[in-house]
């Protein structure tokens, strides 16, 4: 089994251990399905070159790439480089990479469309 059908593998497993964890109602009611977003289509659009940046600590195939950057600082300097969107892989095993962040960074978004991967 190669590192990507690992990967869904333990998706696959892990979606259906949490599925319960968190109603559709619980969902439907989250502060994010009302905030303002940032449509990466709108972005692309407008941006020359388009770049999608993306952030994770690991990579499954070359181990820890850096595990001590800030994520803010990352994002931060992605929109100084005007990225039109960045993809963070929010999957703590194989990225080290935790959806806590998002929540904390969801405000630090000037124009930046984030796109969560995992």
């Amino acid at each position: 089994m190669n590192i990507l059908e690992q990967i869904i593998t333990i998706k696959h497993k892990e979606v259906s251990r949490n599925r319960h964890l968190v109603t559709i109602k619980t969902l439907e009611k989250s502060p994010y399905l009302e905030r303002n977003c940032h449509y990466l289509s709108n972005n692309l659009k407008k941006k020359h070159p388009n770049i999608i940046a993306e952030f994770k600590r690991k990579s499954p195939y070359k181990g820890i790439i850096n595990n001590r950057v800030s994520v803010k600082e990352v994002v931060k300097a992605y929109e100084n480089a005007v990225a039109s969107g960045i993809s963070i892989l929010t999957d703590s095993f194989f990225f080290l990479v935790k959806m806590k962040i998002l929540q904390r960074l969801e405000k630090s978004f000037l124009y930046l469309s984030c796109v969560k991967i995992l």
